[in-house]
């Protein structure tokens, strides 16, 4: 059983597959993209509980492709971007992000956005960890932060 199903969207390869890698051990699905045109095209072909995208995108600006997600409004949309200027945090809010978090952030702290956007998304339940290994990171994750 899946934790959820997140789409993420950066074009920094390493660090969206090590997101995916990050997630997958969590026990979500996830679908790592590196263009918006990738993006809205794995969500028109499948289905996801939140998504996670940088606003620093080629081709065009990561706040239309939030914008473009947030008006199908089948998920919370968190941005996870460099920019830490108050204009685009505010833009982002303004076209829907759920959250705005500025990078370097540690792991733990974006499983913890996803996990509270799946919380208030409807019908999704998304279990804690409260066995002997709460708080730990996969093996090779114990300082990565993006």
């Amino acid at each position: 059983m899946s934790n959820g199903s997140i789409l993420l969207a950066d074009d920094d390869q390493d660090m969206v597959d090590s997101l995916s890698r990050w997630f997958r051990r969590k026990g979500y699905q996830t679908t790592p993209t590196y263009h918006p045109m990738q993006s809205l095209i794995a969500v028109a072909n499948n289905r996801y509980d939140v998504a996670v995208i940088d606003i620093g995108l080629p081709d065009t600006n990561g706040l239309e492709l939030l914008e473009e997600l947030v008006e199908l409004d089948l998920f919370p949309v968190i941005v996870l971007t460099g920019r830490s200027n108050p204009e685009s945090e505010i833009e982002a809010y303004k076209r829907g992000a759920y959250k705005y978090m500025i990078k370097p952030v540690s792991m733990d702290r974006i499983e913890d956005a996803v996990r509270e956007a799946l919380l208030q998304k409807v019908g999704v339940s998304v279990p804690t960890d409260d066995g002997p290994n709460v708080g730990s990171r996969p093996e090779g994750f114990a300082d990565v932060q993006f």
